[in-house]
């Protein structure tokens, strides 16, 4: 079963970005899909992190792949200080989608600045203001990175 990916926010914690995406995709929808009880996703979505009920990382990934919905995987990344980007949709060999790829670029950057921009205006950067210029710095990799390899799909066979 597929569900439709839907825009969501970013949230640090692994199992808070859990919790986000079972109760935004609903929990008795997903259930059946990830072959759970309604009442045993329910008491994993709601798990703190001292609890046995916790998500499995089988969890996560019945979940991510059902709905399409990289929430968990992207709070993992930003856990970790890593990035990564969606190849998913580079099948598409358009200039149009070329053309998308490059102003969602434009647009992280443009995200990048805006945020760093605002914390040098203070003249007091704050551990939070570097997290949020990382994460933004991260989101501009990865858009790069698509970009490139959608690029690389362009080269034609010698």
């Amino acid at each position: 079963m597929k569900f439709k990916n839907v825009p969501h926010g970013r949230p640090a914690d692994p199992f808070e970005a859990f919790r986000q995406l079972v109760y935004t995709v609903g929990v008795e929808k997903l259930a059946p899909a990830m072959g759970l009880k309604p009442g045993t996703l329910y008491n994993k979505a709601d798990a703190d992190e001292d609890t046995h009920h916790q998500p499995s990382l089988r969890d996560v990934v019945l979940a991510t792949r059902a709905t399409q919905d990289m929430r968990v995987v992207d709070s993992l990344n930003e856990m970790f200080g890593r990035a990564s980007f969606d190849i998913s949709h580079l099948g598409e060999t358009s200039d149009e989608a070329l053309l998308d790829l490059l102003l969602n670029f434009g647009s992280e950057t443009g995200d990048f600045y805006r945020v760093t921009h605002g914390a040098l205006l203070r003249k007091r950067f704050l551990v939070e203001d570097v997290m949020l210029c990382r994460a933004e710095a991260l989101d501009v990799i990865c858009a790069l990175l698509t970009v490139v390899h959608r690029l690389e799909g362009l080269v034609d066979g010698e």
